[in-house]
């Protein structure tokens, strides 16, 4: 699914609708030791989606991902899911907004708790998620 994601998002790129980030990491952990959820680390990885094309092997690697159906829920007004992903980033379009900074990264070359704890970012409060999200998007 990220693999298609990335595509359809380098796809979108080219066609020069918009510039995109893409960010993965996890709402909670949940150690086996403790069976449950837990306030521990999770790994947290964000890359523009060039960067991340540049590092799969190219855009003719890219655009050979096989593209397969994937269902969306509907949400409560009757839309689906990404339908109104698709409105919100529409309308991100029109705010036309600056580019961000560009950072070089790390050396981190997996994800999981162990390894992000050496990344660039090191540790932060879930709160900080979305500062993070916007700065490194230049939506600040």
């Amino acid at each position: 699914m990220l693999r298609q994601l990335i595509r359809r998002l380098h796809e979108a790129e080219t066609a020069g609708h918009g510039q995109y980030a893409v960010c993965v990491t996890g709402d909670h952990s949940t150690p086996v030791l403790f069976g449950d959820h837990s306030h521990e680390p999770v790994p947290f990885t964000i890359a523009h989606v060039r960067h991340v094309v540049k590092q799969m092997g190219g855009p003719a690697i890219v655009s050979k991902i096989p593209l397969v159906h994937i269902a969306h829920p509907p949400t409560s007004d009757g839309q689906t899911t990404l339908g109104t992903i698709a409105q919100a980033a529409k309308q991100a379009r029109k705010l036309k907004k600056p580019a961000a900074i560009q950072t070089t990264g790390d050396s981190v070359s997996s994800f999981g708790e162990a390894a992000a704890a050496a990344g660039f970012l090191g540790r932060f409060p879930g709160s900080e998620v979305m500062q993070l999200v916007q700065q490194f998007t230049g939506r600040v």
